[in-house]
């Protein structure tokens, strides 16, 4: 369902870029105008791409960097439509494996969150924090975690402050457990003592991690409970009475069948996209993640969808979607969710008939190559409904312990005024004869 090598760029006139990672190594994007009309398709370069990120600046100008086979990491700028290409930093293949590139502009500076594990002990990965900028490199150790050859993807962003928060999969005795750090670019440090999120003893998929236009930090991830899939929530916030304390979060009771669920704001209000039952669904929060609603209408899924990277201008703020869904079917049609392209904000919306036709006249063609992370299976239908059945059942009896506790509750309070009300009885009779045989 994920596609880590798919990623999406909207600069501030609503253009749209779309970079593909193909199967033969090329960097590939379309260019796409507001109207979803083809402006331009070609490669990056000719080089073999191991890896890549891409962003966007507060300046319309597209970051990108690429680790090619030779271990050169090349650094793209996208500005006046043209690009610019320096080589910055040599990585050693022959040693480490590499596995996922994340790219940030903060303060006109590029900061570089990426993973690696030694071919020896591939098991222990460590997560590497490099900034750049035209006079200097900094360089961090985030942190060193415990993870399958092939990790989970980490997740990270950062705040109006400059400060990265990272949120990753850890395994503690053979569970994949949920961790949360950060990065305060005042100490210049990385939080030496990471978070523990989750529950022990479970498995915990598809973590994620979104920052608000309030600060406000949203933390989730599934946790597979083998009978159901359930949807946990941490918030912390950046301000107030709970300021920088991590709290859980209830949700309206839904069926989760699959991952990945994520978080995007649009329209200074927050979306909760999930899948269960073949339909995407969605909650809402006008509070910034405190309290949330389920919205009327669902969209069918269909296994063409897949959720691929996405970073809007800066300029379109307080907008912010990280992930989307994204289709390329046989006719060109593209669909995804997004306020931009479309009236509704919670919507697919189809590109018109200009783009297949110059799709067609592309001699430049290129074969896409879908990467998918280890996605939970669909849950089957009827395990959906006796997972449901099961929760009404449990609903129940917790109602009736409850009722029972009250009247338990109640006829304990009734013995006490008896016992209360015999010993007064006890005691006024003893005094009422003590008065008669004592008096004189």
């Amino acid at each position: 369902m994920f596609n880590p090598n798919k990623n999406i760029i909207i600069d501030s006139n609503h253009d749209l870029f779309i970079f593909d990672l193909s199967i033969d190594g090329k960097i590939a994007y379309n260019h796409f105008d507001s109207n979803l009309n083809l402006l331009d398709t070609n490669n990056l370069s000719e080089d073999l791409t191991l890896n890549y990120s891409v962003t966007i600046d507060g300046n319309d100008i597209i970051h990108l960097v690429a680790l090619i086979n030779s271990g050169e990491l090349h650094y793209y700028k996208y500005t006046d439509k043209q690009w610019h290409k320096n080589t910055i930093a040599k990585f050693n293949l022959k040693s480490n494996i590499y596995n996922q590139f994340e790219t940030l502009i903060i303060n006109d500076k590029l900061h570089l969150i990426y993973n690696y594990s030694n071919l020896i002990n591939s098991n222990i990965w460590t997560i590497q924090h490099i900034v750049y900028d035209s006079r200097r490199e900094e360089q961090y150790n985030a942190i060193r975690y415990i993870s399958k050859k092939t990790p989970e993807q980490f997740v990270v962003d950062s705040d109006s402050l400059g400060n990265i928060h990272l949120l990753y999969i850890n395994y503690i005795n053979n569970f994949p457990q949920v961790y949360h750090s950060f990065y305060n670019p005042y100490g210049k440090v990385w939080n030496p003592h990471p978070k523990l999120l989750s529950s022990d003893n479970v498995n915990n998929l598809f973590p994620y991690l979104f920052i608000d236009s309030n600060n406000n930090i949203h933390c989730l991830w599934v946790e597979d409970l083998k009978y159901k899939l359930n949807l946990r929530v941490m918030k912390m916030n950046a301000s107030g009475k709970e300021k920088f304390t991590w709290k859980e979060i209830n949700l309206p009771h839904i069926f989760l069948s699959s991952g990945y669920p994520f978080i995007f704001e649009l329209n200074n209000k927050l979306q909760l996209i999930f899948i269960s039952k073949d339909k995407i669904h969605s909650l809402e929060s006008e509070d910034y993640g405190n309290s949330w609603i389920k919205t009327t209408g669902d969209i069918d899924f269909k296994d063409s969808l897949k959720i691929y990277k996405s970073r809007l201008s800066p300029l379109n703020y307080p907008d912010k979607v990280n992930l989307v869904f994204f289709d390329e079917g046989d006719k060109g049609e593209i669909y995804f969710i997004n306020h931009f392209f479309s009236a509704n904000s919670f919507s697919f919306i189809e590109s018109p008939e200009e783009v297949e036709e110059a799709q067609e006249e592309l001699t430049n063609d290129y074969t896409e190559y879908k990467v998918s992370s280890e996605p939970v299976e669909s849950v089957p239908s009827y395990i959906l409904e006796f997972s449901e059945k099961l929760d009404n059942l449990i609903s129940n009896q917790c109602s009736l312990e409850e009722s029972l506790e009250k009247i338990i509750n109640n006829q304990s309070k009734i013995i006490n005024k008896l016992e209360n009300l015999e010993n007064l009885l006890m005691e006024n009779t003893r005094s009422f004869w003590a008065r008669i045989f004592n008096k004189n």
